[in-house]
């Protein structure tokens, strides 16, 4: 297994790390979004909402939590072309409204 941290990495938003766990197959932890300071000076800009990476060997993406620093380039990810499941606690999952999935 391996680690490679997209973003999040000594920072407190933005969580978004990529576990690959074999060759051609890998899971998304968050795709978040950075927040308040970390963000830059004029706040959120259209590169940090850019997904940088292959959606090939994303088998999955795992949810912590719902907020936006874990979840808030969910629409970026989808729009980069990730079809795959979502996995998150069914408590997450009730607070999602239908017609989102």
């Amino acid at each position: 297994m391996h680690n490679h941290h997209h973003v999040g990495v000594g920072r407190v938003t933005g969580s978004c790390h990529q576990l690959t766990l074999d060759v051609g197959r890998a899971a998304l932890v968050d795709c978040g979004l950075l927040q308040g300071a970390e963000a830059g000076p004029d706040g959120a800009w259209a590169e940090q909402l850019e997904i940088g990476f292959a959606m090939a060997p994303m088998a999955a993406l795992v949810v912590t939590h719902l907020r936006m620093d874990p979840v808030g380039r969910l629409p970026s990810l989808a729009a980069a072309g990730y079809r795959g499941p979502i996995l998150c606690s069914p408590v997450s999952a009730a607070l999602v409204p239908e017609d989102a999935l």
